[in-house]
């Protein structure tokens, strides 16, 4: 998983980690031996945590068979206090799945199109006339970058974040390339305030985590609410551990702000699949 910035000099947080294998299984597919899938997966993610090089909660699940289910390493590099399958993580660039989504509901029930321009709904952005929903969602709509200090630093405005991408220069003409935008995921939960006339994390809340029993999932800039929650830490290559961060940094809503734990990551994945809508 990708961290919130790609051009951050941090690692990605310590996130949790979930693979699920085909929901629903396919006709005719072998069912896996859970003792057999949680014996080679315990030693494999043991030997990483003893390297120091994996800190998380990890969910193997075949359909609706959650197969193996494990914690390692420190939730808190700091005090030392062990993840738990219940911990919840700041999940970075998966953010950008569950805003995806939102875009994909709204388009459903007729409150935007595609090929709407982001100047519809967000005024100020350069080539906002020619910028399509379709293109920040494609990372095709070239706005700029935005990499100072503050947007790690500190929990913005939306008006000011969309200030300053007003002034950004744009990497190229909406469509011409595809570059990964954090700023473009940003656009587009901008787009989903301004479409809905609330918050971003009220329309996952009300849309997504609920509907979906995702209890230990929502947004946050900075700050998670109380609870076992991981927090991030730096690899070394002289030791075997993560060092804190020296700040807790900033997220964005849009590419970076949800924070949600591996069980409830599981849900979103079979909740996602057609039938289940």
């Amino acid at each position: 998983m990708s961290s919130l910035f790609l051009r951050r000099r941090f690692l990605p947080l310590i996130l949790a980690t979930l693979v699920c294998v085909r929901t629903p299984p396919c006709a005719g597919q072998t069912a896996l031996d859970a003792k057999a899938v949680s014996a080679r997966a315990d030693a494999w993610l043991k030997a990483y945590q003893a390297a120091g090089d994996f800190s998380g909660v990890v969910l193997l699940a075949q359909g609706d068979r959650v197969l193996f289910q494990g914690a390692y390493g420190s939730a808190d590099p700091q005090v030392g206090s062990p993840n738990r399958l219940e911990t919840r993580f700041r999940v970075a660039s998966v953010s950008k799945t569950f805003t995806a989504a939102a875009i994909e509901k709204l388009a459903k029930d007729g409150k935007l199109r595609y090929d709407d321009p982001l100047s519809r709904y967000v005024n100020g952005i350069p080539n906002g006339d020619s910028i399509t929903i379709e293109q920040l969602l494609l990372h095709e709509s070239g706005v700029g970058v935005l990499d100072s200090e503050e947007i790690y630093r500190d929990c913005l405005s939306r008006q000011e974040v969309v200030r300053r991408l007003a002034s950004a220069k744009p990497l190229f003409h909406p469509g011409k390339e595809s570059r990964y935008s954090n700023e473009g995921y940003f656009l587009l939960a901008a787009v989903i305030e301004r479409v809905t006339g609330g918050s971003y994390g009220e329309f996952l809340r009300n849309n997504f985590f609920a509907p979906l029993q995702m209890e230990k999932s929502g947004t946050a800039c900075r700050n998670l609410p109380e609870g076992r929650n991981a927090l991030g830490g730096v690899a070394t290559a002289s030791e075997a551990h993560l060092r804190p961060l020296p700040y807790n940094e900033a997220a964005l809503d849009g590419p970076g702000s949800v924070f949600s734990s591996a069980q409830d990551l599981y849900q979103w994945l079979r909740g996602r699949h057609p039938s289940k809508l």
